[in-house]
């Protein structure tokens, strides 16, 4: 084999591997943060708003137990009617869920099972109100 094959050799190799890595690419799944993004970063003050309720006012508490494969989390008691809580995948958009809680009439704590959801990193994304003033909270937590 004379040089001029592996001159072609080489290109149809280098020309090969670069359609290889587009196709690779091409069918890589790539997930935004929500589906509806550039809508949720315009309103993104009201949400600093709801995280600033939330500071100045006492904690709710958000309890992970590997062995029971649930979460506890307490509401502040004079501070809950409703609440949105999200399991948020970083990794896969797919995965999320999302659980409404109320509080009719008992207290504000709630067990919810995390037996479905797959190992790895989550964040609890929770969105709660008094009926006045709407509070959010943000807790990572790995499964």
């Amino acid at each position: 084999m004379n040089w001029g094959y592996k001159i072609v050799f080489a290109y149809i190799s280098f020309a090969g591997f670069i359609g290889f890595i587009a196709v690779k690419a091409m069918r890589q799944n790539i997930d935004l943060v929500s589906k509806d993004y550039y809508q949720q970063e315009i309103q993104y003050q009201d949400q600093i708003g709801r995280i600033k309720n939330a500071a100045a006012i006492e904690h709710l508490d958000f309890d992970y137990s590997a062995q029971q494969k649930k979460v506890k989390i307490t509401f502040p008691a004079s501070h809950f009617t409703t609440a949105k809580l999200v399991f948020y995948r970083p990794s896969d958009a797919q995965k999320d869920i999302q659980i409404n809680l109320n509080s009719n009439g008992k207290t504000p704590t709630f067990d919810v099972p995390v037996s479905k959801l797959s190992t790895g990193f989550w964040k609890a994304k929770i969105l709660w109100t008094d009926g006045k003033k709407e509070y959010y909270q943000e807790t990572d937590f790995v499964i």
